[in-house]
């Protein structure tokens, strides 16, 4: 922006000193003066050619925080987990997928150069290569150097980049989409965590929830450093949240613990792929190999020992014997080694499984003593409620009760006094 105020600055200058000379100024000078002004519109043109090319960088800017945006819903974060999940392999494509190109361009250049006008230099080429990998060409053009020359280089570019290279890179980035996908086919929706959003700031706005902003001030407050408060060890429970919490109910606390250990759990859960089905199975197969051939060398032994026994005498008392024991013996120590640290291995991960479902157990376990705690502090609060509702209501009882008590004393000392005037008079005629 400064470069194109102060070209414009100068244009606006040359062009008032122009105007002002106006025709009084010689040829030479007039020339000279006009060649200047216009090397100063030319460079303000290129200056703003600069300024709008460095606006666009900004768009870009933009779509970048987008996917870093996105990133934070699981079922938006499936095209950049692709970008990552792809990304090696896409490294590695690339450098064969430029190689090949490059050639084609080259090879390009030399046939079609110098009667195509766009395969007449490097850039020209390089261009027109990739709009003919996307199906863009002039084949009337390309033909002029002989149509089955042309035809030949054609086919072999579109065989080798447009069949072969670019669906290899389709199959590369379907195989990291499905993965992703994989991972986040439980997750919300966008629906669904937008109607969240807007459930929980009613709730803040209501008083039933505390935002989690809050929450981690709360915590931060108390720690006072920030590394410190996330490498804490300190064992955390629904009752220390709410001491901590201002304002905090016993519903949400819970939720939020059960939340945090089902994101920690998940972070610490190491996803089990293909690479590592196939690492087992190789493991599996090694360990065949060498059993079955333990199993073909015993087998050899005892064939070469029948075989001698059969053919030695029946003098030599118990040596056959006492030598096919010892040679099945040595032949035995290998495969029992073997089979003895594959079932070490496998006991091993039994108990760390076994470990993981304890630790699991006690987790569940003191979840639901948390749970029960709750349950009963409700229970208390009801019974309390009941208490307090059980005594309104006698005493709202006791209230109308009164009240009509009241009502009927009203209504005799009505109908007596609405009842003399009428027996006096009777009273008087009789008498």
């Amino acid at each position: 922006f400064v470069m194109v105020l102060f070209a414009t600055n100068d244009v606006t200058i040359e062009f008032e000193s122009i105007a002002k000379n106006g025709g009084m100024t010689g040829r030479e000078q007039h020339i000279s003066q006009t060649r200047s002004f216009f090397a100063q519109v030319e460079y303000m043109c290129s200056c703003e050619r600069t300024y709008r090319f460095t606006f666009t960088i900004y768009p870009m800017v933009v779509m970048a925080r987008l996917f870093k945006s996105f990133d934070a819903q699981p079922r938006l974060a499936v095209v950049t987990r692709t970008m990552v999940l792809a990304a090696s392999d896409l490294a590695h494509f690339f450098i064969v997928f430029l190689s090949v190109y490059c050639c084609m361009a080259v090879n390009s250049i030399l046939l079609f150069g110098q009667h195509v006008e766009d395969f007449a230099t490097w850039d020209r080429a390089f261009i027109s290569c990739f709009l003919l990998t996307f199906g863009s060409w002039e084949w009337e053009e390309m033909k002029k150097v002989g149509i089955l020359s042309a035809a030949l280089w054609l086919w072999v570019f579109v065989l080798v980049i447009s069949v072969l290279l670019l669906n290899m890179l389709l199959a590369i980035l379907m195989d990291a989409y499905e993965m992703a996908k994989s991972g986040s086919t439980d997750a919300r929706t966008l629906c669904a965590q937008t109607a969240e959003i807007i459930r929980s700031h009613r709730a803040v706005r209501r008083g039933r929830r505390v935002r989690l902003a809050d929450i981690w001030a709360a915590f931060f407050l108390e720690f006072g450093d920030e590394k410190e408060m996330l490498e804490s060890t300190e064992p955390m429970s629904a009752e220390s949240i709410l001491e901590r919490v201002p304002g905090m109910k016993l519903d949400q606390a819970m939720k939020t613990l059960a939340r945090a250990k089902e994101v920690e759990e998940a972070r610490a859960l190491v996803p089990y792929t293909q690479d590592d089905v196939k690492g087992a199975v190789d493991r599996i197969d090694s360990r065949t190999k060498l059993v079955r051939e333990d199993v073909k060398k015993i087998r050899r032994i005892m064939e070469m020992y029948d075989k001698g026994a059969r053919e030695s005498s029946s003098q030599e008392g118990d040596e056959p014997q006492a030598f096919m024991v010892e040679v099945v013996h040595n032949a035995a120590m290998p495969l029992a080694g073997r089979v003895e640290i594959l079932l070490h291995e496998q006991g091993r991960t039994f108990s760390e499984r076994h470990r993981r479902l304890a630790v699991r157990q006690d987790d569940s376990i003191a979840c639901a003593q948390d749970a029960k705690a709750a349950l009963q502090r409700l229970q208390a609060s009801s019974n309390d409620a009941i208490k307090g509702l059980k005594q309104q209501l006698i005493l709202q009882q006791r209230q109308a009760a009164k009240q009509r008590q009241e009502l009927l004393r009203g209504g005799l000392s009505t109908w007596a006094t609405c009842a003399g005037p009428t027996v006096a008079p009777q009273h008087r005629m009789s008498g």
